[in-house]
């Protein structure tokens, strides 16, 4: 079974009330996974500020949910969501529509689409390439679908050990033990393992460096514990008051992380961070 395959086999077995639990907000951020992907989204439109794209054109790969597309969608973007499972596009159609947005979505392989070349002016993916056993033909995917000058964004969660998470082992114990005593357990509710890579940042260069990019870059990203029932994919939510405590308290950190080093809060050294961001242009 291929990475995608397998991939999009665990979102077709994922239980209901996870798979439709939405991570965009217009508001202020509600969960830790809320905060997340408003931080990726503050880091995005920073990079696109610094040299922006010719056009508002952007596909989203393995895009689930839609959760980054439904961000660039508000900001007037033209979206088209791919992925290989029909059921969470369905969830993505859904959840755009109800909050007044509009996206294409295409049911395709992410390392062949079969979507026309150079038709897009940024090409995202957010914890996606780690989960492909090919991850040449990915990226070269990802840089074909790009027009001259478009942007390349490949969020990464390796599966390695990050520092920011150590020494928080003994609470994610204790919320997945009060999460079992608490919740009655549902059939088909398992999370069936996914593959995942430990490529880190220099194998990503190594791979670019034979596409036609330039002006690579990257970064660790997230630089703040994951706590939880489950820090496994999908993320499991803690009950309502300890999510909001947590944001107000991570929110605190990246604030005082900006005093202290002057720049985006969201970029960390890539052996702190819980992932990495790759970045790069089309030629």
């Amino acid at each position: 079974m291929s990475g995608t395959q397998e991939f999009g086999d665990a979102w077709n077995n994922r239980i209901s009330a996870e798979t439709s639990y939405l991570h965009w907000t217009r508001g202020e951020p509600q969960t830790q996974i809320q905060l997340a992907f408003r931080q990726h989204w503050l880091l995005f439109s920073e990079i696109m500020k610094s040299t922006p794209p010719k056009g508002k054109r952007c596909v989203e790969l393995g895009a689930g949910r839609g959760t980054m597309s439904m961000y660039f969608a508000d900001a007037g973007w033209e979206c088209t969501l791919v992925d290989t499972s029909a059921t969470v596009l369905q969830v993505a159609s859904s959840a755009f529509r109800e909050h007044g947005l509009s996206a294409e979505t295409v049911i395709a392989d992410a390392t062949r689409t079969d979507l026309p070349e150079r038709s897009f002016d940024v090409c995202v993916s957010i914890g996606l390439l780690e989960h492909l056993l090919d991850l040449k033909a990915a990226l070269a995917e990802q840089v074909r679908l790009l027009a001259s000058g478009g942007l390349l964004l490949a969020y990464v969660v390796p599966e390695k050990a990050c520092i920011v998470q150590e020494g928080w082992g003994w609470l994610n114990d204790v919320l997945r033990s009060y999460y079992e005593l608490t919740h009655t357990p549902k059939s088909g509710g398992m999370k069936p393992a996914v593959y995942r890579d430990n490529a880190d940042i220099e194998s990503y260069r190594t791979i670019l460096a034979d596409l036609p990019v330039f002006d690579v870059q990257a970064s660790g990203v997230y630089p703040l514990p994951m706590l939880s029932p489950s820090i496994s994919f999908p993320f499991t939510l803690n009950p309502p008051a300890i999510e909001r405590r947590l944001v107000e308290h991570f929110s605190g950190i990246l604030a005082e992380r900006e005093r202290q080093y002057g720049s985006n809060p969201w970029l960390c050294d890539e052996d702190y961070g819980q992932a990495f961001l790759v970045w790069a242009r089309k030629r």
